[in-house]
């Protein structure tokens, strides 16, 4: 598809979420960096109110089975596995409407590698949802424990 297309499938709403985040194509790069940047200290904020909350974090980012898991955490005796969402606003929907079925399995496939290398077989298990919303002193934090 040519840029054009790519501009007036925008305009459509096809792409709207996305080219409204980016600043539309000329500034994709920037947008992306802008991204990356905003999930890392949504899960270093995370990581911090979590260890607040009586958690060990225990690896971050783990990479496995062509998923990854932001946190790995062991609350009590319990290994959670933690995806943490954040999001400035709401146009784009919901943080934790971002955890659909097949990123669950992804997170599910890695945590099962986690699980196997580190034999760890015996321990409980638990998947939590951290969401942020809003930047700066007014983010609001939710964790959803046993999301899935």
């Amino acid at each position: 598809m040519s840029l054009r297309g790519w501009e007036a499938a925008a305009k459509r709403g096809l792409f709207a979420c996305w080219y409204r985040l980016s600043g539309g194509l000329q500034r994709a790069g920037s947008a992306f960096a802008g991204h990356v940047r905003l999930g890392a200290w949504g899960e270093q904020l995370a990581a911090r109110r979590l260890r607040r909350r009586g958690y060990r974090i225990i690896a971050r980012n783990y990479r496995a089975g062509g998923a990854e898991v932001d946190l790995i955490a062991l609350d009590g005796d319990t290994l959670v596995f933690i995806e943490v969402k954040t999001r400035r606003r709401r146009a784009c929907g919901e943080a934790a409407e971002a955890v659909n079925p097949h990123k669950c399995a992804q997170i599910k496939r890695a945590a099962a590698f986690f699980v196997q290398r580190q034999r760890a077989g015996e321990r409980n298990v638990r998947f939590d949802v951290v969401t942020l919303s809003g930047l700066g002193r007014r983010a609001r934090l939710e964790i959803i424990k046993d999301a899935f």
